[in-house]
């Protein structure tokens, strides 16, 4: 499992290998391929941290494409992308 730093509400320094919401689809596709590649044999993705990158559609809609193109899929957050289903969890705020 390929664990994939990506940006936060509040504001963190993810490092080498962070993903960005202000980041061009190319710097999000490469850095998502050097992440995965990474972990050797990974079969999967899950993200560390993320509120802000999984909230935006953009990011989203490169890193599931960057994901189903490397046939791994991403259980921690989804359901497998085989299905084309996709869950999001986000914590209640009550």
């Amino acid at each position: 499992m390929a664990h994939i730093p990506m940006e936060a509400e509040k504001s963190y320094k993810l490092g080498e290998g962070g993903l960005y919401t202000w980041m061009t689809d190319k710097e999000l596709t490469e850095t998502l391929n050097k992440d995965i590649l990474s972990v050797p044999h990974a079969l999967g993705v899950s993200n560390h941290m993320g509120s802000a990158f999984t909230q935006d559609e953009r990011s989203m809609q490169i890193l599931i494409s960057g994901v189903e193109k490397r046939k791994t899929s991403s259980s921690s957050t989804a359901l497998p992308l085989q299905n084309r289903s996709v869950l999001i969890l986000r914590q209640c705020t009550e």
